[in-house]
C-alpha cells in the first residue's frame, strides 16, 4: 500500500481545479516518489461523482483529503505554493515535520 493515499475533490475543468491537480502531482512526483514514499492520488470531479462528495462530507473545492497515514485529515482551499501543499501533507522538509492545520475528518 502507497505511503500517502489522497483524494482531491474539484469542481469541473476550471483553471482553479486545474491548478489545484497540477500542483498536488508535480508536488507528490518531486517530494513522494522513491523506495520509501509512495503515493496514490485519486481525483474526484464532484459535478460528476456528486454522490462521493456528499460520502466525504465535501463542502467546497478543492478539498484534499489525506486517507494515509492516519489520521485521516482534510484541508480546504487552493494551496497555492509548494510549501502550502508540503505543510498540507505533513512532509518532512529537511527541518523535520512541520505543524500543519488540518481538520479532523471526524468532527
Amino acid at each position: 500500500m502507497p505511503s500517502y493515499v489522497l483524494k482531491l475533490f474539484v469542481a469541473g475543468d476550471t483553471v482553479r481545479s486545474r491548478t489545484a491537480i497540477a500542483g498536488l502531482q508535480e508536488c507528490c512526483y518531486e517530494e513522494l516518489r522513491g523506495e520509501d514514499d509512495e503515493y496514490q492520488i485519486e481525483i474526484i470531479d464532484v459535478l460528476e461523482y456528486p454522490e462521493q462528495a456528499e460520502l466525504a462530507k465535501v463542502v467546497a473545492t478543492p478539498t484534499l483529503l489525506k486517507i494515509e497515514p492516519v489520521p485521516e485529515r482534510r484541508t480546504v482551499g487552493v494551496m497555492e505554493t509548494r510549501e502550502h501543499i508540503l505543510e498540507a501533507l505533513g512532509i518532512t522538509n529537511g527541518m523535520g515535520r512541520r505543524s500543519i492545520r488540518w481538520e479532523n475528518s471526524d468532527e
